[in-house]
């Protein structure tokens, strides 16, 4: 992919720059939005993220159904450098709490459903966003000190994403991934997918915080996108 590094925010700038006019997601049924727009909704999320102190290293969580909106958030935390705690939308509220507590996240993206129908303790300790309208749903009870941090450039080996296992023996467990993980996986599952081109639709129905629907389903359609239009 011509990447100088294998890095989430490298990665998508260089997509969204060759691929710029072509379309990208959608729900079934309605109009998919440009690479061009959908980077546009990254850059603002990303800085509405910076705007509310979230910072480089800091954890932010991710829970709902797959969307486009799931996609945008997950790029908006990854490229500014902070770190994406996504969670699976059956999981149990006190699971939940275990991996906000766990995670040390200090803010959530969360469908709007399962706002007003959870009961979990532990939001009020969050700056909570929807992810359905990116609006901010409340504010934590004690505010984030406000911190002054120079722009950091991403790194390979900065952590990108903690991913938590289904917890059958217990609470979840969070597995570690760091940028190259992510990207190298992308890309070397690219080449191993050969009945998909720059004219394909894929649909994809595995939930995005499990981690062969959020790299198959997700960035390995953006990769083969590339891969075919270099």
């Amino acid at each position: 992919m011509g990447l100088k590094k294998q890095t989430l925010d490298q990665f998508f700038a260089h997509v969204v720059e060759q691929y710029h006019a072509k379309q990208s997601l959608a729900y079934v049924g309605q109009s998919p939005i440009t690479y061009a727009e959908f980077g546009r909704k990254v850059v603002n999320v990303r800085l509405q993220l910076e705007e509310s102190n979230i910072v480089y290293g800091d954890r932010v969580m991710i829970l709902g159904a797959p969307s486009p909106n799931w996609c945008v958030a997950f790029l908006a935390i990854t490229t500014m450098g902070a770190v994406a705690v996504p969670v699976m939308d059956e999981v149990t509220p006190n699971d939940i709490d275990h991996i906000i507590k766990h995670s040390e996240s200090k803010a959530i993206f969360i469908a709007e459903n399962i706002h007003e129908s959870t009961s979990l303790s532990r939001l009020p300790k969050l700056k909570v966003f929807s992810l359905d309208s990116f609006g901010v749903l409340s504010e934590p009870l004690k505010p984030i000190e406000k911190r002054e941090q120079e722009k950091v450039e991403v790194q390979e080996d900065d952590l990108a994403e903690i991913l938590y296992t289904s917890g059958t023996t217990g609470h979840s467990k969070g597995v570690m991934l760091s940028h190259k993980n992510i990207v190298s996986n992308a890309i070397l599952s690219s080449s191993q997918i050969g009945i998909m081109d720059s004219t394909s639709v894929v649909l994809g129905i595995l939930p995005l915080a499990h981690a062969f629907g959020g790299l198959r389903c997700f960035l390995v359609v953006f990769t083969m996108a590339q891969k075919f239009t270099s």
